[in-house]
């Protein structure tokens, strides 16, 4: 790696920071969570989803989809058209661990759907920053 800088994208830090201490504190890793998720009807997919495979990032979710507010996970991918247009849009392959901003999507949405909290109440309770992919909010830099 001679003449190498190592690049790093603070806000994936920033997501696996908040999330995953709220996801393990508030969520059951095992159970399956696609029809919770809305992975069912047009947007079905045969393979189990647990908290555990969001975390690991083995859920076979797509790297990035650009954020859409008001949409569920499952329609965002279901309705995105322009794969292949830059090297992190493209499909997702299931029990294959790939870096995904989806599953903390999914990790917040779970969240917020089990405590009956949103989202960032829980992080600040515990002085963490909010959901970053959020534009509605303010994320402190470490």
């Amino acid at each position: 790696m001679s003449g190498l800088t190592p690049f790093y994208d603070l806000a994936s830090c920033t997501k696996a920071v908040v999330t995953a201490p709220l996801a393990l504190e508030f969520l059951d890793l095992e159970k399956d969570r696609r029809e919770q998720l809305g992975f069912e009807g047009d947007f079905a997919r045969e393979e189990p989803l647990t908290v555990r495979d969001l975390l690991s990032h083995s859920s076979g979710l797509p790297p990035w989809l650009p954020y859409q507010k008001g949409l569920s996970v499952p329609q965002t991918i279901g309705g995105f058209k322009r794969w292949g247009e830059h090297a992190l849009l493209r499909k997702g392959d299931p029990l294959k661990s790939v870096y995904s901003d989806m599953n903390f999507r999914c990790l917040a949405q779970l969240l917020e759907m089990d405590t009956g909290k949103k989202y960032h109440e829980l992080a600040v309770k515990r002085g963490l920053p909010y959901r970053p992919w959020d534009g509605d909010t303010q994320v402190p830099i470490f």
